[in-house]
């Protein structure tokens, strides 16, 4: 099927993010009209009293717009967008991106190939001053202090597209049928983080491939949004609750649990000092949620193709030749 047959959906969730949507949504508009398939957007509003649905139907008449009367949290506000969607192809953009017109072009042409569920394009920081090159971005992932970590590294010269182990929320295409199939993000991630994380290692257990697309550009104001909404010790909080959620959903590998366990009262000794006391609230937190996640879990051993240490060991050989990005 030629790249211009696939139809796109682009789902933006936003809240109070009208000022930011003045700015870098006429980018995404000119990456539709650059497309030459046919391509939808679908703001869902988390609730915004800023005006945002105000400006949205005054200025893009066109654009579907979904709204819920209060902050339904990140992956619902995908959830409903993709139900909505129309699309073969699901790109999911947060409301603070700025796109280069012809990000969409380079990202669908991978899904000739029937085993890709999605492909993150190149990500940049607009507030960056560092010499962040497209060509030499690459997200690693590896077992530190008995959690998950995928830090940032360089390679020289990256000129093809490769493997990555997640495609984020905030800037990722995927494949609808697909993300249909796998269930869409876990609402138990809610309000934020993780969620990209968790279904992209569904993913990988699946058997399908996920690619980093270094020729499509993309530029995030980082933190614009986020910050906005709620206070550093509640995100730091919900982010160490999202990270024990995806290990006791998705880790199988008894010496990686063993490890993780090993580390746990460590972690939690550390809450001590005051500025680690997110560590023991978002412990208890996911204890609370352990019933349902383990549930959930259960979901997805009849489909897993590759373990966990398949997946580690995708990604070894090129962590090897990788340097920390400074």
């Amino acid at each position: 099927m030629a790249i211009d047959k696939y139809s796109i959906s682009i789902i933006i969730p936003t809240m109070n993010g009208k000022e930011l949507l003045e700015r870098f949504f006429p980018s995404v508009i000119e990456s539709c009209n650059f497309y030459n398939g046919k391509s939808e957007i679908i703001l869902v509003d988390n609730g915004s009293t800023d005006g945002t649905e105000k400006f949205i139907y005054k200025n893009y008449p066109d654009v579907k717009f979904i709204r819920f009367s209060s902050n339904k949290g990140f992956s619902t506000a995908c959830n409903t967008g993709v139900k909505e969607a129309k699309g073969d192809i699901i790109v999911l953009l947060n409301n603070d991106m700025l796109v280069e017109k012809d990000f969409l072009v380079f990202l669908v042409e991978h899904f000739d190939d029937k085993k890709v569920f999605g492909v993150r394009p190149g990500l940049k920081w607009l507030n960056d001053k560092s010499d962040f090159d497209f060509n030499s971005f690459f997200i690693g992932i590896r077992w530190k202090n008995g959690m998950i970590e995928f830090p940032m590294l360089k390679i020289e010269n990256i000129e093809k597209p490769f493997y990555t182990p997640y495609i984020s929320g905030g800037a990722g295409a995927f494949d609808r049928e697909k993300w249909l199939e796998i269930g869409g993000f876990d609402e138990s991630f809610n309000p934020v983080y993780w969620e990209d994380v968790d279904i992209s290692y569904r993913a990988w257990k699946r058997g399908w491939i996920l690619l980093y697309e270094p020729r499509s550009h993309v530029y995030h104001l980082q933190g614009s949004t986020i910050k906005k909404i709620f206070n550093q010790n509640y995100i730091q909080m919900i982010s160490e609750k999202n990270r024990y959620f995806f290990i006791w959903k998705n880790i199988s590998n008894k010496n990686f649990l063993l490890y993780h366990l090993f580390f746990i009262p460590i972690k939690i000794l550390s809450a001590i000092f005051p500025k680690y006391s997110y560590r023991i609230k978002g412990f208890l937190l996911a204890l609370k949620g352990l019933r349902k996640i383990r549930k959930n879990k259960k979901k997805e051993i009849n489909f897993i193709v590759k373990n966990d240490q398949e997946i580690f060991n995708l990604f070894s050989y090129i962590m090897k030749r990788a340097k920390p990005w400074i």
